[in-house]
């Protein structure tokens, strides 16, 4: 991922945002988690998944839980702890024990991740009712 674009989002991940910004950062990662499953399994991408670990940490609820979808994604929670652990080895110590901690929980407790569900909910608030009601992915 270039560092231009690495910086931009790190910049749209500031708790200062509004929350709707916060929420769609997080949503599109989590899109692009699932387009790119290991996208977030490099260590020029450890930034990302800093900023999204004190989001997740911070700010209000509905903040936090996009963050946490983001987190399993990008940890690959579902499978197991090789994402956990490909992450605390790249991370500064205080982050790590951090991840750890929002690992054992909050990440393990969840048990899918619907981005598409995500993507509709928001999509939603935008449309008519009569296109509200057809119940079609705003993705497709």
């Amino acid at each position: 991922m270039s560092p231009f674009y690495l910086s931009s989002i790190i910049k749209c991940m500031d708790l200062k945002d509004t929350m709707e910004v916060l929420k769609s950062m997080a949503q599109g990662l989590s899109v692009g988690v699932q387009l790119k499953p290991d996208l977030f399994a490099r260590k020029s991408t450890l930034t990302i998944i800093d900023a999204a670990l004190k989001c997740s940490m911070t700010g209000q609820q509905r903040v936090q839980l996009a963050f946490n979808d983001f987190l399993w994604l990008a940890l690959n929670v579902k499978d197991g702890e090789d994402g956990l652990n490909r992450y605390c080895d790249e991370a500064m110590f205080e982050n790590s024990k951090k991840m750890k901690s929002l690992f054992a929980k909050v990440l393990l407790r969840i048990k899918s991740v619907d981005v598409d569900g995500m993507a509709m909910a928001e999509c939603s608030k935008f449309l008519c009712p009569s296109v509200r009601n057809r119940k079609q992915s705003c993705l497709s």
